[in-house]
């Protein structure tokens, strides 16, 4: 049984387009496979969470305020995950859902988030086995139009100007982050294009470079990504 745990993991997905980025990277170097699902396309999965070793829980173009099917099964399965001991980590939507699932609100972010931004530590960053060398201004990709409020007993990891709740731990295996750790370059240009093919409505500035952080947000994603992953698979 436990070998069977320790080679999966499960993400959860909201759009039909578009990989795992860096999460899938580290993946990769672990020669972990990840079973993807996707509530908003079948709100009607059965997923038995004991078969993993972790969730990953990623972001999406839809609120966690929807009131489409698709909500209460994730949050049900994500509140399956918080009663037990198995590592689970909400990107962007995924964070929000977490924070709701805690039984906390999600609203509009004043202002939001959109292109690239500078997170803070807070103060339980120091100590953090994910967030611990976050000692000063670190680039990020944002692209959020709600936050949360955070969960009681959660500790808050990174702060911005603009948002106070950029990422949170809640007790010892469970993180959220407001931000994009998880896009490199490539899947900031694959956003992008999407976007420029709104054309008003487009949502990105138009100066918008992918590559202006790339090296430094790199190396970070890699160790919050590769310690979390540690965590979920070496227990």
């Amino acid at each position: 049984m436990a070998e069977k745990a320790l080679h999966r993991v499960l993400a959860v997905r909201h759009e039909a387009e578009g990989g795992m980025g860096r999460v899938g990277a580290e993946l990769q170097k672990r020669s972990v496979p990840v079973n993807m699902v996707n509530f908003v396309e079948d709100p009607h999965l059965s997923v038995n969470i004991n078969d993993y070793s972790a969730l990953i829980v990623f972001g999406g173009s839809i609120s966690a305020n929807d009131k489409s099917e698709w909500l209460l099964p994730e949050l049900y399965l994500i509140e399956r995950v918080l009663r037990g001991r198995i590592p689970l980590m909400g990107i962007c939507l995924g964070a929000q859902l977490i924070a709701k699932a805690l039984g906390k609100r999600v609203m509009r972010a004043e202002p939001c988030e959109v292109g690239w931004s500078k997170i803070l530590p807070s103060d339980g960053t120091g100590s953090d086995f994910l967030f611990g060398e976050l000692t000063g201004e670190k680039p990020v990709f944002q692209w959020h139009y709600d936050t949360y409020e955070l969960p009681d007993g959660a500790v808050r990891l990174a702060r911005s100007v603009d948002c106070e709740e950029q990422a949170f731990r809640w007790g010892e295996r469970v993180y959220g982050m407001q931000f994009h750790l998880e896009m490199g370059a490539e899947e900031i240009d694959f956003w992008k294009e999407r976007d420029m093919a709104c054309g008003e409505g487009r949502e990105l500035p138009e100066s918008l470079d992918p590559r202006l952080h790339e090296r430094e947000t790199s190396e970070f994603a890699g160790k919050v990504f590769g310690r979390f992953f540690d965590l979920a698979l070496n227990g």
